[in-house]
């Protein structure tokens, strides 16, 4: 039986041609589509007439207006609407430190005008974010940082868990990239630790610091 409904509901259109009227026809289970018209296969409208029922459980579609007079036709599923991402600025965030100071530093280049700056100079130093009122949720979790050639590489935890694979954050030169760490959940909504601890640093690189700019909590 579902192997039967899944036929039934294939998303597959049936196009005829009497007296050279095209009608367009799908089964009625359906939903949530929209059924649109090209002549290009590059530009697609929405069909506007009407469209009918006919006793086989299908719906159709007759178009009336044709000019030109032939006619591509898909049925176009949107994706389904995702929550708004979760922004929070590390400018704004209580965090503390270990093993090194830790200041904000104001830099035009950054989302919230300034970053949160981890002065290490060894690995195993750390400063530890929290995010403040986080929705419960499943969530891509993203950093945005600055990377730069005196910066280190670090691992990130999550409310003390390791998350995600070590992260350099040097470059030869300024650069502020977003990096997706990977799918967490948060089954309550509430605060949340974030926690950057040195790991070591790229032989290019001339010193252990670390930064955050932003933390992005997105929806798959």
């Amino acid at each position: 039986m579902l192997a039967g409904a899944e036929i039934l509901l294939n998303p597959q259109l049936g196009i005829s041609a009497p007296t050279n009227t095209p009608q367009v026809s799908w089964n009625t289970g359906l939903t949530d589509f929209i059924l649109e018209t090209s002549t290009d296969l590059v530009s697609w409208t929405t069909f506007d007439d009407p469209v009918v029922m006919n006793s086989n459980w299908q719906s159709v579609a007759i178009e009336t207006n044709l000019n030109p007079a032939w006619r591509f036709y898909r049925l176009d599923f949107p994706p389904s609407s995702a929550a708004d991402p979760v922004s929070f600025e590390a400018k704004s965030l209580p965090f503390v430190a270990s093993g090194a100071t830790t200041s904000i530093v104001s830099d035009p280049n950054a989302s919230g005008g300034s970053l949160v700056t981890l002065n290490s100079t060894s690995v195993g130093s750390y400063v530890e974010l929290t995010l403040t009122n986080a929705p419960a949720g499943t969530y891509h979790c993203l950093l945005g940082f600055k990377a730069a050639r005196g910066y280190g590489s670090m691992n990130l935890t999550v409310d003390g868990n390791p998350f995600g694979t070590a992260l350099s954050q040097y470059w030869p030169t300024n650069f502020y990239p977003l990096v997706d760490f990977g799918v967490t959940n948060f089954p309550f909504a509430g605060n949340h630790s974030f926690r950057l601890t040195v790991a070591g640093k790229s032989a290019g690189s001339t010193n252990y610091a670390l930064t955050a700019d932003r933390f992005i909590l997105r929806s798959p």
